[in-house]
C-alpha cells in the first residue's frame, strides 16, 4: 500500500508505533509517494511486516479500546483467526477463562499463552486487570516457527502487547473517554414449572405436600397455585457500570509522555456481586544523547471484586443454580419479614447468605520495566531490559453465625471466618547485543544476541476460623480456639528460575526474500536432574512474490507474499496452578505408635521435561486490488510428544504411580483463513466486510504404555481428539412401559444401562471450527459496524438439564419438559416414567455449536465546525455486547472454557452509552 505524504521543507517524519505518521512544520510545496512502513512485533524484535514468515495476527487498538468489559479478551473475541477464547463465568472480574491458540496441545499441562506486555512476561491473572485503552497494539504470535524465540514457554502461543507511548515534537493531546451501561440477564431455554405444574407433578409421582408432610388435596393444589415466587427477579438485577479514561501524550526532541487513567464500576447481574477497579499508565521516553536512550512503562492496578457463593458448581449455595432450583411455591420471607429460612428451603437460605455473607477479593497489581540502548557504532546497540511484574491479594469470606448456612457449618456450627494473602513476584533481566547493516543496497542483516534471567517467587498465607462469636461481627476475634474447632491454615513458599542464551537472525535480499531464525538454550529450576538445559530453535522464509518481474504486468496484485516455517518448542508448567518440585521426593507428616513420622509421599522423577511441540507451518498473504481486498491463508501440523501422564509403578517401589510422566503424543492438524474486502471506498461512504475462519482436527496418537483411559465424563483415546466424550447411548423412550432405552457397546438397543456400554460417539467438547465475521459502514461522520462469532462441531455435557429433568429431584423446581413424561402405554414421547430411573447418558450431552451477534456499535462524529477551537473532536457512540445467540443448547450458556454445565454465572447481555473528546 502507498501513501501520499508532502515533502517537508522544514519539518520531520517519525514513526509511531506500527505506521508511519508525519508532522508538519511550516508550509510544503511539493507531493511525494512513499511506501507505508508497517513493524509488526514478533517478540524480542520488530520485522517489517512484508518480511514477516510466521503466522502474526495483529489487532489495532481501535478494534479493542471502548469495549465494554473489564478484560481484553472480552474485547477479542471472535477477531483473531485460529484462536479460541471461552470464559467459564461472567462474573464481574472472573478470570476463570481458556485460550487455545490453535487448538489443545497437552492432556494433563497447563498450557496458555505467553503474555507478554512491553516485553515484560506477566502472568494471565495480571493481564486480566490490564486497561485495553491503553493498549497500541496487540499481536499474535500462533506459529512454532516464531514462538520457538521463547523455548519451553512459547507452546501455547504468545501474546503481544505494547501499550501507547508519547510523541515527540508535539504538544499534548488530551483524551477523556466516558462510558455507561447497564448489562442484563440473556435469554436462555430453560422453561421452568409454575406453582400448579409442580405441585400437580409431585402428586403424580406419588409424593407428598411438602408444607404440610401429607399427601396432597385438590384443595392445596389450588391454594398453592396463587403462590408462585419468581426466583430469577430475586437472585437477578440489572448491573450498571461505568468507564471513564483520562489520556495525556505528548513531548519534546528528547522527552515523550504518555499517561492513562482509568476507572471502572460494574455491578453483577447476580445480586451482590460486583468489580471496581482503577488503572494508571505512566509511559516515559527519554533520549539522554544521540547514542542513549531510556524507556520507562508502567501499570497500576488496584482492584476489588465482591465474589458469588459456589460460583458455577452444582451446588445449593451457588445463586444461579438456586434461580432454577427453587421450588416455586416456597415464600422468600416470613409474614414478620425475616428470611424463610432453614432445612430445605434453597431460595430463603440463599437470600439471608446474600445479605449477611461476605466475600472480598482486594488485589493491587504492578507491571513496571525499564530498557535503556546505547549505540556503541551507527550499526551495533546494546540494551538493557529490567521489569517486574508484582501482585498482592487478599481474599476475606465471612458467613454470620446466626444464618442457617452459619449453624450447619462444621466443625463448630456457628459460622466461619477466613482470610488470605498472597504475593506473587516476576523479575525480567534481559541484555542484549545486536547488530544492523544494509549491504549493496540488497543485503538487510539484523542479527541480535542475548541473555535472560527470569525469576517468580509465590508466597501465600491463610487461615479459617470456626465457632464465632457473633459480638464480634466479621472480627478474628469471635474464632473459638478449642480441641474440635481448631483453625485450618494454609500457605506456601514458592520459587522458580529460568536462565537463557538466545540467538536470533532477521535477513532480507533485494526486500523480496526473506529469512528468520532464532535458537534459545535455556534452563529452569522445574527441569528434571537428567534435563536441565534444553535447546528450542525456529526458522522461516517469506518470499514477496509480488515484487518480481515476471510479476508487474499483473497490477491489480499488490502483495502475494508465500511464506513456511518450522520450530519446536516447549509445553511448560506453571509454578502458579502446578507444582515446581516434581522432581524432588517430598514427604508429609505421619503417625506411628503416637509419635510424628516423615513419609514418602512422592518418588521423584529426575527425568522429568517440557512438554515437546514441533510445527510446520505455510502460510499466503494477499493483498488485491490497491489492497481492498486482503488477507491470508494458513495450513500448520504441529505434534507434540513427551505429554504429561500417569504412569502405573510397581508395587515394589512403594507407590501406586507417578504423575505427569513424559510419554504421550498429540497431533494437531490446521487450516486458517482471515479476508477483509472494502466493498465500498471514497470520501464520503465506506463499506467494508471482514472475517475469519478456522478448522482445527485434533488426535491423540500415543498414550505410552496404554491405548485409552478415561478423564471424567471423558475418555483419553488413541484416534480420537481430546474431549472425547464418552457415555452410554440414549436411544429413546420404550412407548410401551416408559422404560429408558439405551445402545449398547454394539449398537444394539436394550432397557438396559451398563456403564460398560459407553463408547464414544459424541463428540467433543473442543470445537473443531470457529471464527467471526462482520460488516462496517462508514457515512460521513456516521459510521455503524457488527460482529458476529461462531463454534461448530462443539459438543458439551449439560449437568444443568440433568437435575431440572429428573424426578429424582423433585423437592426442586423442574423444567417444563417433565410434562412431557410417559404416563400411558402407546404415548410417544423422549421423557421415561419416573419408575424408569434416570441415568446419565448421551440424552445429556448436546451440541453446543452456535452462532453469536457479539457486538454491534453505532459512532457520530460531531462536525469540527461546531466545536471551536478548544475541542479538535469528540465521537459519540452506542455498543451492544452478547446481543443474540442462534444455538441449539438448551442450557445457559452454550460456551464456556469447561465440558459440563453446571449453573455458572451466566454472560450478560450489555447496551453501552459513551463519548470520546479529543482537546
Amino acid at each position: 500500500m502507498n501513501v501520499k505524504l508532502r515533502v517537508l521543507s522544514a519539518g520531520v517524519l517519525f514513526f509511531i508505533g506500527h505506521a508511519v505518521s508525519a508532522q508538519q512544520v511550516t508550509d510544503t510545496t511539493k507531493v511525494a509517494e512513499i511506501e507505508e512502513v508497517v513493524l509488526i512485533n514478533t517478540g524480542y524484535t520488530q520485522v517489517k511486516k512484508e518480511r514477516v514468515s510466521g503466522a502474526i495476527t495483529s489487532v489495532k487498538a481501535e478494534d479493542i479500546e471502548n469495549t465494554p468489559g473489564a478484560t481484553v479478551q472480552q474485547a477479542l473475541v471472535g477477531k483473531l483467526s485460529g484462536v479460541d477464547i471461552s470464559f467459564g463465568s461472567g462474573a464481574p472480574g472472573s478470570t476463570n477463562l481458556r485460550v487455545d491458540i490453535r487448538g489443545t496441545q497437552t492432556i494433563n499441562g497447563a498450557v496458555s499463552p505467553l503474555y507478554i506486555v512491553d516485553g515484560i512476561p506477566i502472568s494471565a491473572s495480571a493481564f486480566q486487570l490490564l486497561d485495553p485503552n491503553s493498549f497500541m497494539s496487540l499481536d499474535v504470535v500462533k506459529d512454532y516457527g516464531t514462538a520457538a524465540q521463547y523455548g519451553a514457554s512459547g507452546g501455547g502461543g504468545i501474546i503481544l502487547i505494547t501499550t501507547k507511548k508519547g510523541r515527540n515534537r508535539s504538544k499534548a493531546l488530551v483524551t477523556y473517554t466516558g462510558q455507561t451501561g447497564v448489562s442484563t440477564r440473556a435469554n436462555d431455554k430453560v422453561s421452568l414449572m409454575d406453582s400448579r405444574q409442580w405441585n400437580t407433578f409431585r402428586r403424580n409421582i406419588g409424593l407428598g405436600n411438602p408444607y404440610t408432610g401429607t399427601a396432597y388435596t385438590n384443595a392445596d393444589i389450588e391454594n398453592l397455585a396463587n403462590r408462585n415466587t419468581d426466583w430469577g427477579r430475586l437472585v437477578y438485577q440489572d448491573g450498571v457500570f461505568n468507564q471513564h479514561n483520562f489520556e495525556v501524550s505528548g513531548g519534546s526532541d528528547a522527552f515523550t509522555y504518555y499517561t492513562n487513567l482509568g476507572y471502572f464500576n460494574q455491578e453483577g447481574i447476580i445480586r451482590g456481586s460486583d468489580q471496581e477497579r482503577i488503572t494508571a499508565t505512566v509511559n516515559l521516553g527519554i533520549k539522554a544523547s544521540e547514542k542513549f536512550s531510556l524507556n520507562f512503562n508502567n501499570s497500576f492496578t488496584y482492584g476489588m471484586r465482591n465474589n458469588v457463593s459456589s460460583e458455577g458448581a452444582i451446588n445449593l449455595n451457588n445463586p444461579a443454580a438456586v434461580a432454577y432450583l427453587a421450588p416455586p411455591s416456597d415464600f422468600p420471607y416470613l409474614p414478620n419479614g425475616t428470611f424463610n429460612a432453614g432445612p430445605g428451603l434453597l431460595g430463603g437460605n440463599f437470600l439471608q447468605t446474600l445479605s449477611t455473607r461476605v466475600s472480598e477479593t482486594n488485589q493491587f497489581r504492578l507491571v513496571s520495566g525499564m530498557n535503556a540502548t546505547y549505540e556503541f557504532t551507527k550499526n551495533i546497540k546494546a540494551k538493557q531490559t529490567v521489569g517486574i511484574d508484582f501482585r498482592n491479594s487478599n481474599g476475606e469470606t465471612y458467613t454470620d453465625p446466626e444464618t442457617y448456612l452459619g449453624g450447619i457449618t462444621t466443625p463448630g456450627n456457628s459460622g466461619a471466618l477466613s482470610r488470605s494473602n498472597s504475593q506473587v513476584s516476576s523479575i525480567l533481566s534481559n541484555t542484549s547485543v545486536s547488530y544492523q547493516n544494509t549491504f549493496a543496497d540488497r543485503h538487510d542483516v539484523n542479527v541480535t544476541g542475548l541473555y535472560e534471567y527470569y525469576g517468580k517467587f509465590i508466597k501465600s498465607f491463610g487461615y479459617t476460623g470456626y465457632g464465632l462469636n457473633n459480638l464480634f461481627v466479621n472480627s478474628p476475634a469471635s474464632i473459638l480456639v478449642s480441641a474440635g474447632t481448631l483453625p485450618a491454615l494454609s500457605g506456601g513458599y514458592t520459587k522458580y528460575h529460568r536462565l537463557a542464551f538466545v540467538g536470533l537472525v532477521n535477513y532480507s535480499f533485494d526486500d523480496k526474500y526473506s529469512f528468520n531464525a532464532s535458537i534459545r538454550r535455556e534452563s529452569a529450576s522445574d527441569f528434571g536432574d537428567n534435563f536441565k538445559w534444553g535447546t528450542f530453535w525456529g526458522a522461516g522464509f517469506a518470499w514477496q512474490l509480488n515484487r518480481e518481474e515476471f510479476m508487474k504486468p499483473l497490477t491489480f496484485i499488490n502483495l502475494l507474499k508465500p511464506r513456511v516455517s518450522y520450530g519446536e518448542v516447549g509445553n511448560p508448567t506453571d509454578p502458579e496452578t502446578s507444582s515446581p518440585y516434581q522432581t524432588s521426593k517430598n514427604f508429609v507428616t505421619g503417625s506411628y505408635n503416637n509419635i510424628t513420622t516423615l513419609n514418602p509421599s512422592n518418588p521423584g522423577n529426575p527425568n522429568f521435561k517440557w512438554e515437546v511441540g514441533k510445527e510446520l507451518s505455510v502460510g499466503l498473504d494477499f493483498g488485491f486490488l490497491q489492497n481492498r481486498i486482503s488477507g491470508s491463508l494458513d495450513y500448520y501440523k504441529r505434534n507434540t510428544s513427551e505429554l504429561y501422564l500417569s504412569k502405573t509403578l510397581s508395587g515394589t517401589t512403594g507407590f501406586s504411580s507417578i504423575d505427569n510422566f513424559n510419554a504421550g503424543e498429540m497431533e494437531n492438524v490446521g487450516y486458517e483463513v482471515q479476508l477483509n474486502v472494502d466493498v465500498i471506498k471514497n470520501d464520503n461512504l465506506r463499506w467494508s466486510l471482514f472475517g475469519n475462519f478456522a478448522q482445527n482436527k485434533n488426535k491423540v496418537t500415543s498414550l505410552g504404555e496404554v491405548n485409552e483411559y478415561e478423564l471424567g465424563t471423558s475418555i483419553v483415546r488413541v484416534g480420537l481428539p481430546i474431549g472425547s466424550h464418552y457415555m452410554v447411548g440414549w436411544a429413546g423412550v420404550d412407548a410401551s412401559n416408559g422404560q429408558g432405552l439405551y445402545y449398547d457397546a454394539n449398537g444394539n438397543i436394550t432397557n438396559v444401562y451398563l456403564d460398560s456400554d459407553a463408547t464414544a460417539n459424541w463428540g467433543s467438547f473442543k470445537p473443531e471450527i470457529i471464527g467471526g465475521f462482520g460488516t462496517e459502514v462508514a457515512y460521513k461522520n456516521f459510521s455503524l459496524s457488527a460482529n458476529f462469532r461462531f463454534k461448530d462441531k462443539y459438543y458439551r455435557f449439560n449437568n444443568e438439564s440433568y437435575f431440572l429433568e429428573n424426578p429424582n429431584f423433585a423437592q426442586y423446581n423442574l423444567s417444563t419438559n417433565m410434562l412431557n413424561m410417559w404416563t400411558t402405554p402407546g404415548q410417544v414421547t423422549d421423557v421415561q416414567s419416573y419408575l424408569s430411573p434416570r441415568q446419565f447418558s448421551s440424552k445429556d450431552i448436546e451440541d453446543a455449536s452456535f452462532l453469536r451477534l457479539q457486538e454491534a456499535r453505532l459512532n457520530y462524529r460531531i462536525p469540527k465546525s461546531a466545536l471551536g477551537d478548544f475541542i479538535s473532536s469528540i465521537d459519540l457512540f452506542v455498543i451492544g455486547n452478547n446481543l443474540y445467540t442462534w444455538t441449539n443448547w438448551t442450557g445457559l450458556d452454550p460456551d464456556d472454557s469447561n465440558n459440563i454445565a453446571q449453573y455458572e454465572y451466566p454472560f450478560s447481555r450489555t447496551i453501552t452509552f459513551g463519548a470520546k473528546i479529543n482537546f
